[in-house]
């Protein structure tokens, strides 16, 4: 059932406005609909000349005390992990909507526990964007696409020839000597990121490439989304150039990577000062796989650099979001808001090359699936 859009004349909050996906975010914001847009974060910085929209608030999210002069219906888009869970219980309890865009599942659970204790009438959309975001909603088409489907792997390859945003490569370094839980055969198993290795065919004609298993929020999300018993749900990294990938699956092996992770914020602000290298490109594979290991669907989609796409899903998204007497849920999904080919197009309207393909349902040859890296 489609949901209806915000009323026109939104007000939009963007916290950690001041960063790459932030700006583009604004820019991306349709002006006929939209009366005001307000960036937020620590830096104390004139925003008009980076975003068109002349306001900013100077705040520092990470403090529990952190508040806005929020009105109900207001649209407030999260692009910091460091944003307070308490902001986000304000927000629900004032009437407005919270869009989140974080793949850390350790953060999106705090910012869902606090949407649950705030119980309305706002709500909170995560899993916005594209890793978690256009994931989600390709995944659903294959899993809607083969109702017999039970496993489902999903791919993301980066291309390295642009930086991400601070909070993304703050959130991988951190990632890197994380645990994580992933549900495999129906059953909650704790991995450590680049345990599984697996082919994906992320450019059609080409050979697959390697890609290794990652704490994305979208393993969770889909998990408890995916219906009948014996539910799998991975997800996979993959970095290009390949040998990129093949290093990081190195890195992982070596005891010291836990140095890049305990010092995550101070080498993501570094990295971003490195040039850049490789391809601006992002890749997603998504696959399913019924109860005897028969492939039910394949989805490839392929596009330019992941943040102007990332920003293109956040600001559809927003403005998306249903009306607060539409829906009684707290928490929703991007997935939830958008279909595919919506999120798919607005991709299209900043980057012209994006490509959506694949089969999304129907019994294909046995694909190849992830296998455990020995050691």
């Amino acid at each position: 059932m489609s949901r209806p859009m915000a009323t026109d004349k939104t007000r939009v909050w963007i916290l950690g406005g001041t960063g790459t996906v932030g700006r583009q975010v604004a820019l991306l914001l349709p002006r006929k609909r939209v009366g005001e847009v307000i960036t937020v974060s620590r830096r104390a910085q004139e925003q008009g000349a980076l975003t068109g929209w002349p306001r900013h608030v100077q705040l520092d999210l990470t403090r529990p005390d952190a508040t806005l002069p929020l009105h109900r219906g207001d649209r407030v888009i999260n692009l910091t992990e460091r944003t307070s869970p308490a902001l986000v219980y304000e927000t629900i309890r004032r009437g407005a909507v919270f869009i989140d865009s974080s793949a850390s599942p350790d953060y999106v659970r705090s910012l869902r526990r606090a949407a649950d204790e705030a119980a309305g009438p706002g709500y909170l959309v995560d899993c916005a964007g594209v890793a978690p975001g256009l994931t989600n909603m390709m995944a659903r088409r294959v899993a809607d696409g083969h109702p017999k489907t039970r496993r489902l792997e999903i791919a993301v390859e980066l291309g390295l020839g642009k930086h991400a945003g601070l909070a993304a490569t703050e959130w991988f370094l951190s990632a890197i000597d994380t645990p994580y839980d992933a549900t495999v055969d129906g059953v909650v198993q704790s991995l450590r990121p680049g345990q599984l290795r697996g082919l994906f065919p992320f450019r059609s004609g080409f050979p697959d490439r390697a890609a290794l298993s990652f704490p994305f929020v979208e393993q969770s999300v889909l998990a408890g989304e995916l219906p009948g018993p014996r539910t799998t749900v991975l997800s996979y990294l993959a970095l290009d150039p390949p040998w990129a990938t093949t290093a990081a699956e190195r890195l992982l092996r070596w005891s010291g990577y836990g140095v890049l992770s305990r010092n995550a914020s101070r080498i993501a602000r570094g990295l971003l000062y490195m040039p850049a290298f490789g391809p601006a490109s992002t890749g997603v594979v998504v696959r399913g796989f019924d109860g005897g290991g028969r492939k039910t669907g394949e989805l490839r989609f392929a596009t330019g650099g992941q943040s102007a796409a990332t920003a293109a899903v956040i600001a559809a998204t927003a403005m998306a979001a249903p009306a607060l007497s539409v829906t009684s849920s707290t928490t929703l999904t991007a997935a939830d808001v958008l279909k595919l080919d919506e999120a798919v197009a607005v991709i299209r309207a900043v980057q012209p090359e994006a490509r959506l393909d694949g089969e999304p349902g129907g019994e294909t040859e046995f694909g190849k699936q992830g296998k455990e890296v020995a050691g």
